[in-house]
């Protein structure tokens, strides 16, 4: 007997987060606190969806390491912009979400 294969629908939106390495969901990470980021791109080789936890496409098999890193950094700049955006003073960067407190000010 053939198994028909089809393609799982996630129900919900799977994010990534950046500073944990992991699929997550919601808005923040319930890890470290970070941004989240969207966990799927299109492959340039075959236009298919494919997650940035693959080093390869599920699809079509060729690399996406670089297409990973590539998702990530534009996703990042665009969460950093919207802070500026908001009033923020933009200093906040992963190392600061990583760390808890950024600089002096908040050491007690």
């Amino acid at each position: 007997m053939s198994k028909k294969t089809e393609k799982v629908e996630a129900k919900d939106n799977v994010l990534y987060c950046p500073v944990c390495r992991s699929a997550r969901y919601g808005k923040f990470c319930f890890t470290c606190g970070g941004p989240l980021i969207e966990a799927m791109f299109p492959c340039n080789h075959c236009k298919e969806q494919t997650s940035v936890l693959c080093r390869f496409c599920t699809e079509c098999g060729k690399p996406v390491h670089e297409q990973v890193a590539t998702h990530i950094a534009k996703c990042m700049q665009g969460i950093k912009e919207d802070k500026n955006d908001k009033g923020t003073s933009g200093s906040d960067d992963l190392d600061d979400i990583r760390g808890g407190v950024a600089g002096p000010e908040g050491a007690r």
